[in-house]
Formats: C-alpha cells, structure tokens, sequence
C-alpha cells in the first residue's frame, strides 16, 4: 500500500498518462469506448488532486489503482488491438484476446463501464469533500466593524504562533480558527491562558456601578460621572452589553495576533509548539481588508445562529485592582479586550467574531483567503526547516508561493 503522498502522486502521473492517451485519437476508432472514457476523465477533471491530503489513504489506493486498471487496459489492450485479417503476423498467431472483434471490442467497453463506475463511487465523497471547501469562501464577507487601537501601537505587523499541524488544518480549512471566551479560559497545552479571561476589572466594575446609580438619578448626575472618567456621555450608554459577561464569553470568538516589529522568544516558546513550530506574519491591513467569509452554519441559511460582527482591535492590559487607570475610549472596555497585565508581554491584537447563540465546537473557522493575509511563514528555531518546507509543499498547496523563513533566532 502506497502512503497518502505516494498514492496522490500515483493518482497525479495516472491522470496526466490517460488524458494523454484519450487526446491521441485512438479510441475514435471505437465509438462504444469513447463514452465510458470521457466519463472518466470528467471524474478525474472535477477532483482536485492536490487537496486530496484529506483523503483515507485505503480511498486513495483504491482510486490509484482503478486509475492503473483503466491505463492497463488502454495501452496493453485496446492500443495493442489489431483487425481480425491481421492475426497472423511473421507467421506467428497473434493472441485472440487483442482481435479487433465485437466480441472483445464489448467485453472492452464493460471493463471501461466497471471501472467507471468504481471511480465514480471513490471519488464522489472526494468530489463531495472539496465541493463543500469551496463553499466556504462563498458565503458573503462579513463587514469589519471596528479598527485597531492605536494606543502603544509599536508596529503594524501581525505575529500568529502554532504548530505546523494546525497551521495545515487552516490551510486544509480555508480559513483561521476562532476560539470562544469560554474555551480561552480553561487551561490547556499550548502557554498559559487567562483564567480570568471575560471577567470584568474592578476599576470597570465600578463605573458600571456608578453609571447604574447615575442612570437613576438623572443627565447632570450622568453626566458629571462620565466628565469625571473622560467618556463622552452618548458613547457611556453602550458600555451595559459590555458586562454582559456570560453572554459575550458564549457568543464572542477570538483569533489572538502579537502586534510587534520582529519575532518573540515568549510567543515561541508559550504558543509555537516549544519553538518547534510555524509563525505566520501579517500586517494590520492586511487583516483589516481581508474578505473574511463565515461557515455555512453560521450564515444564518441553517438556522437562526449567524457572525453578526467582526472587530480587529487591540488588547488593553489591566491589574484587576480598583486603582487602575480607565481609557477614554469606550471600545477599550469590551470585556473580549481586557486583560490582566500579567500578559502584557504579548503585545495582543485580536480578531473577534460575534455570533446571536453560541456554537457547541466552543469555536469555528472563519473562512478566508490564506494567501491575502499571510506575507511569511517563519519556521522556529528549534523545527527542522526542510522537513517544515516539504509538509507544507505537501499538505498545504495553497500556501506553496509564500516565502519561508528561518527564525532568526535558529542556531547556527
């Protein structure tokens, strides 16, 4: 049995042989041929054999070797035939199952239907499989709502770090995956995530209490307290969906970038598989003007669930102490960007996806482009950087004319 690569590259050099062999004009001569062959061309037209990764491998050789079957029986057999008055050539009778008679020219035409039809049935959960990739990035763009703070904004470049498997299934994918509130708060393998992710900041706590108090009283009392923390008082009225925190840490999806000029020690060794990884290098506007699509799921055509909103906005580091110091801008304060300070070190911006219900996955994929967003994939430092470049040649095609780098950290 021929591994995944060894199966897809077969399946590659079959393909190219038979519509080699269909263009010559050979089976013109057999009109009940033409049918079931151009039949399976068509299959072999309609399968894209560099997403075929995704496939089960016994799938795959079974494919592979119907595709050698058909070849087989074209070159060795029906290539081979000859009329019924040439069966004897240099004296010698040539074999009765190459005669050019109805007989075998029937008998021919069943081994093509036979191995027809297996093709059709292999292929059609491939075909069905890549049919629904393509549908991802069919739904319509979502309207980025927000912008990035520019508050300590040091850089506009865009750092994500993972390891090289997952950066394939976003590729494979289409797409980048986003993580609820919820999931972020639950430790895992990968750094150490905040615990207390969605909890909302004394300093905020309290002036959500004091808004409440004003609200009761009336404008002036409104009015002097959002003076007093430098809100314009309009803006003040939005902040109360802000604190619902149960609802945001449900319905609110997260893709973290670290916003700084060059590579990060912490960043690789925390979220880039202990620097064993991949980091994809972006830029703001490249995430800001990227044609982001939602899963067909969440498109509202499957139910009531649907991606109602998309931000890219910076992260804002607080204590959690009743001391700390508020931003004038109320976009600061939605609990999806705040964070204690603990995490500073990330430097995070984050892509966030609103949805109406939560999602039972605790996330989604949200589809894009790969291309329009990653301007370098940078292996790390502690990766074999030749094995790193053939997986991604292999397994990621759509990502084949994007430069890769070494880290800059790597050894000599």
């Amino acid at each position: 049995m021929l591994s995944v690569l060894g199966a897809i590259q077969h399946i590659r050099e079959n393909s190219n042989r038979l519509v080699e062999a269909a263009s010559k004009g050979l089976l013109t001569h057999f009109p009940s041929l033409l049918s079931p062959t151009r039949n399976i061309c068509d299959i072999l037209a309609r399968i894209d054999i560099d997403h075929l990764h995704g496939s089960p491998i016994r799938t795959l050789n079974e494919f592979s070797n119907a595709l050698s079957e058909v070849l087989t029986l074209i070159n060795d057999v029906i290539s081979k035939s000859f009329p019924a008055e040439q069966g004897v050539k240099d004296g010698v009778v040539r074999p009765l199952a190459l005669v050019q008679n109805q007989t075998n020219i029937n008998s021919w035409r069943g081994g093509l239907e036979n191995l027809n039809a297996t093709l059709f049935q292999l292929a059609g959960p491939m075909i069905a499989q890549q049919e629904i990739r393509r549908a991802w990035v069919g739904a319509p763009p979502i309207q980025m709502e927000l912008t990035t703070s520019p508050v300590d904004a040091k850089s506009d470049v865009m750092w994500r770090y993972m390891p090289l498997r997952n950066l394939l299934r976003c590729e494979s994918a289409s797409g980048i995956w986003m993580s609820s509130l919820e999931r972020l708060r639950t430790w895992s393998r990968p750094g150490i995530p905040d615990i207390r992710e969605g909890d909302i900041p004394p300093a905020v706590e309290q002036l959500k209490e004091r808004l409440m108090a004003a609200a009761k009283t009336g404008k002036e009392a409104w009015a002097k307290v959002c003076k007093e923390y430098g809100i314009n008082a309009e803006d003040a009225s939005e902040l109360s969906s802000t604190f619902e925190s149960r609802v945001s840490l449900e319905t609110t999806f997260v893709s973290s970038w670290a916003r700084r000029k060059g590579e990060s020690n912490t960043m690789w060794s925390a979220y880039g598989d202990a620097a064993s990884g991949v980091a994809i290098r972006s830029d703001v506007s490249k995430l800001q003007n990227c044609e982001w699509r939602a899963p067909l799921e969440l498109c509202g055509y499957l139910g009531s669930n649907r991606v109602r909103g998309l931000t890219l906005r910076g992260v804002r580091y607080f204590d959690f102490e009743a001391t700390d110091e508020l931003p004038s801008d109320i976009r600061d304060l939605y609990l999806p960007l705040m964070k204690r300070t603990l995490f500073d070190d990330e430097h995070e911006t984050r892509l966030l996806a609103f949805t109406n219900h939560g999602v039972a996955s605790m996330g989604f994929t949200l589809h894009c482009n790969l291309t329009e967003i990653i301007s370098e994939i940078v292996v790390g430092p502690h990766a074999d950087f030749d094995d790193t470049v053939e997986q991604i040649r292999a397994f990621a095609p759509d990502l084949r004319r994007i430069q890769v780098s070494r880290s800059k950290m790597t050894p000599e």
